[in-house]
């Protein structure tokens, strides 16, 4: 079985399919598939399947037998071919000067599954309109390889993330979760590592968070985590400042720091707070004076 040379898509193919199972392409002179003219009226639909295939393109490299071509550093060139091009555990050439790159078309979709020698291909182009699918990984719209999973092209990088999903507009929604009609468990749930939620969102949309404490709030300020709210026992809510408690409130009433504000039968300390019964007897008292 000796080395194929490249695929020229004809220009007046308007519909076709292509399918290659373990065949082996090399050229020295052109992209291993290219369409060279552009078909009238458009880049017309094109399925071409490539399955445990070997491809080479060495154009780079000048052949000296075609002096007059000029070199590809494309190893697949699709700017001129609509459709899809899948590539199912393929092998590509890791030499030096051999061209790994796929260049997608404005009207192309490429989809990788698997590599039968470990490599993934560089894409140049369309890159949104790639989906990659090897062991342990998945990219859907983009040829970003840094994550397990990454839905759309980042627009900032995080290696440490296993799932990023980012918007490709202004109103796109980039993850929605859906609960079915009469919906009973959590819509969601964060965990610890033994299995044990530490947040939640209920059937209803209401969010539900640890207890936190004073030092870390259940609830605060990303530039500011000393500081928010927790909840220190049951039926209790605080608001911490800087690590430390300075509200709690419960069925009995408001605690300021270490006073309560409360129903004070004779508030006469710089910090006593005159509550409405208190206020009311005085003003009685004061009314009662004055008749006198």
């Amino acid at each position: 079985e000796g080395w194929a040379t490249n695929l020229d898509v004809q220009a007046d193919q308007s519909i076709a399919a292509y399918t290659f199972v373990g065949c082996y392409f090399e050229s020295a002179t052109h992209s291993i598939v290219r369409r060279s003219i552009a078909p009238a009226g458009g880049h017309d639909t094109l399925g071409i399947t490539f399955q445990a295939c070997a491809m080479r393109n060495l154009s780079k490299l000048r052949d000296p037998n075609y002096p007059d071509v000029t070199p590809s550093d494309y190893m697949l060139d699709l700017s001129q071919i609509g459709g899809t091009v899948a590539l199912i555990n393929c092998w590509y050439d890791s030499a030096p000067d051999a061209s790994d790159t796929i260049n997608v078309g404005p009207q192309s979709k490429v989809i990788i599954v698997g590599s039968g020698n470990g490599r993934s291909p560089a894409f140049a182009g369309n890159t949104a309109a790639v989906s990659s699918y090897r062991e342990g990984f998945a990219a859907i719209n983009t040829a970003a390889t840094s994550n397990p999973l990454i839905v759309n092209s980042p627009l900032a990088d995080d290696p440490r993330a296993l799932v990023l999903v980012s918007s490709s507009q202004p109103s796109d929604k980039p993850l929605v979760v859906q609960g079915v009609a009469d919906q009973a468990e959590r819509l969601t749930e964060w965990q610890n590592a033994d299995g044990g939620p530490v947040a939640f969102v209920s059937s209803a949309g209401r969010m539900f968070s640890d207890s936190g404490t004073a030092s870390t709030p259940a609830f605060g300020n990303a530039a500011d985590t000393r500081t928010g709210m927790f909840f220190p026992a049951a039926g209790s809510v605080a608001w911490t400042v800087d690590g430390a408690m300075a509200m709690r409130l419960t069925s009995s009433g408001l605690v300021m720091g270490n006073r309560a504000i409360g129903d004070v039968a004779d508030p006469i300390a710089p910090q006593d707070v005159a509550t409405k019964s208190y206020v009311d007897s005085q003003i009685q008292a004061m009314r009662e004076n004055s008749a006198e």
